[in-house]
C-alpha cells in the first residue's frame, strides 16, 4: 500500500461516494479486495483514483485475477488497462460446479 493506514481512519470517509453502503466499519487491509472489487465494479473516475493512491498496482491486478466477483465487463476492461491476458482473468472463465453424488 501506499499510505499509512493511520493516514486513512476510513474508507466510507476517503470516497465520498455511497459505494460501500451496506458495510458499517471497513479495514483498508482486511478488507481489501472487497473494496478494490466494489470500486472497479461501480466507481466514477474519482473513486478509482483514490483506488490506485491506496493500493499498489500489483494489488489491484492480483484482485483482478483472482476475485469471481468482477463483473464481466469490468473485468474485460481492467484486464485490457492493466495488459493481464483474459484467461488469466478468473471471473472471465467458466466455472464448472462438480455433479454432486446421488
Amino acid at each position: 500500500m501506499n499510505k499509512k493506514k493511520e493516514d486513512i481512519t476510513a474508507m466510507k470517509n476517503i470516497l465520498n461516494t455511497p459505494l460501500f453502503w451496506d458495510a458499517e466499519n471497513i479495514d483498508i487491509e482486511l478488507n481489501a479486495a472487497y473494496i478494490i472489487c466494489r470500486i472497479l465494479n461501480l466507481g466514477t473516475y474519482d473513486d478509482i483514483k483514490v483506488l490506485r493512491n491506496i493500493y499498489s498496482d500489483s494489488k489491484i491486478v492480483e484482485v483482478i485475477k483472482t476475485k469471481r466477483n468482477i463483473l464481466p465487463k469490468a473485468a474485460k476492461y481492467w484486464a485490457l488497462k492493466f495488459n493481464i491476458p483474459m484467461e488469466d482473468v478468473k471471473c472471465l472463465t467458466e466455472y464448472y460446479h462438480p455433479k454432486q453424488k446421488k
